[in-house]
């Protein structure tokens, strides 16, 4: 009986994953979920109490894993190498989450664009601003090594979290996988160019 309501709750988080990656949390509705799930909806609300609180679970086990990745170090960063280096795990961070799960990182992605008010948007919201917390933190340990140029660390975390994530995107929509982005080579060539720029 345990086996069961556990195999319940995973397969209704999987299906839910997979058609809020398709249509949209906003146009998915409580039904649907359930009959792709093969339960009913008062099943549903026993696990999750509202579509929203099916949201919060999901985004509680796919995205938290993937802030909880990012390689942060506290303090100052002894040399600009060792910095570097940091960055480059960062990168593989970003790669592995995204490859592990497509529907996942595209989910996150999609609802951080949405209408500023939606839910789907209110869910991710935290999620998305400790993430970027993470990145300041790690780039105000290496503050001696960054030309700020007037700019705050957090615009430069922005900007690199912008920047392999739209890598990523664009990988994607030409490989179809992330395997040509996924070793070292790769990474530490993507620090070099955001760190130096198209001049370099």
């Amino acid at each position: 009986m345990a086996e069961a309501k556990c195999g319940n709750r995973e397969r209704i988080l999987k299906e839910a994953l997979k058609l809020f990656y398709k249509k949209g949390y906003e146009s998915v509705s409580v039904q649907e979920i359930a009959d792709a799930s093969g339960i009913t909806k008062p099943t549903l609300y026993y696990y999750f109490k509202s579509k929203r609180g099916l949201l919060d679970v999901l985004l509680e086990e796919t995205i938290l894993p993937y802030n909880e990745a990012l390689h942060v170090t506290k303090g100052t960063y002894e040399t600009r190498t060792i910095f570097e280096e940091t960055l480059v795990q960062v990168v593989q961070d970003y790669i592995k989450a995204a490859a592990t799960s497509k529907e996942s990182y595209f989910l996150m992605l999609t609802l951080f664009y949405a209408a500023e008010d939606s839910e789907s948007h209110m869910a991710v919201l935290p999620y998305l601003r400790d993430h970027l917390n993470l990145l300041c933190n790690m780039l105000e340990g290496a503050r001696e090594y960054l030309n700020l140029n007037g700019r705050s660390v957090e615009q430069i975390a922005s900007g690199f979290s912008g920047f392999l994530n739209m890598l990523i995107l664009v990988h994607y929509s030409k490989k179809k996988s992330l395997d040509g982005l996924a070793n070292e080579e790769t990474a530490h060539s993507i620090v070099y160019q955001f760190l130096n720029g198209v001049y370099a």
